[in-house]
């Protein structure tokens, strides 16, 4: 879906490349550019941006952060489907595969909805199945960002994770959060998802 937007003047300093380590903007140096020349663009494909994982190891707040600079750039509301609002919303507390199913099929029909509607749609959904992810890639195509999102370090959520988690193995961006905060993580995936 191609939504008209107006031109957008070019800036001598992105805020894209700002350092958490620094704390203020810094001058680009084309880390910047795919997302600058996106929101310059006349005509603009929305997307959804799907992050994958298992428990705690960081989706939710890339989600967030995803949402929250998105937003800061867009004249439109940006929506975010997190795996725990949604089971609390449609009041399912079944973890079985078919539970889990069911969970996913219900992110997929909201975030689809809202895709083409005009919206960018986060989902920060365990999904442990690969085929459902890839089924839903490729109805998509173009319009669907699958992110990994992972680590080897302990989490607090451990406990559940999800022994049958298929990680994907194409067309999705690498997100290792062991080493990093969330800010090195979120810049990280901004230098991903917009080189």
């Amino acid at each position: 879906m191609y939504i008209p937007l107006p031109v957008r003047s070019a800036r001598s300093e992105c805020t894209f490349c700002e350092s958490s380590s620094v704390g203020r903007a810094q001058p680009c140096q084309g880390w910047g550019r795919g997302f600058e020349s996106r929101l310059s663009l006349k005509y603009i494909t929305y997307m959804i941006y799907w992050f994958t994982g298992q428990p705690a190891h960081g989706k939710t707040v890339l989600g967030k952060k995803l949402h929250q600079f998105l937003e800061s750039n867009s004249n439109k509301p940006i929506f975010h489907v997190d795996g725990d609002d949604l089971r609390a919303l449609t009041v399912n507390k079944d973890y079985s595969e078919q539970g889990r199913i069911n969970n996913i099929r219900n992110a997929q029909v909201i975030a689809q909805y809202l895709h083409n509607n005009g919206h960018d749609v986060i989902v920060s959904l365990v999904a442990p199945y690969r085929w459902l992810r890839e089924e839903f890639k490729d109805r998509l195509g173009d319009n669907i960002q699958e992110i990994y999102v992972h680590t080897t370090e302990p989490r607090e959520r451990d406990h559940f994770k999800v022994e049958d988690y298929e990680p994907p193995i194409h067309n999705f961006i690498d997100i290792d959060t062991t080493e990093d905060d969330p800010d090195a993580s979120f810049l990280k995936l901004k230098i991903r998802l917009w080189k």
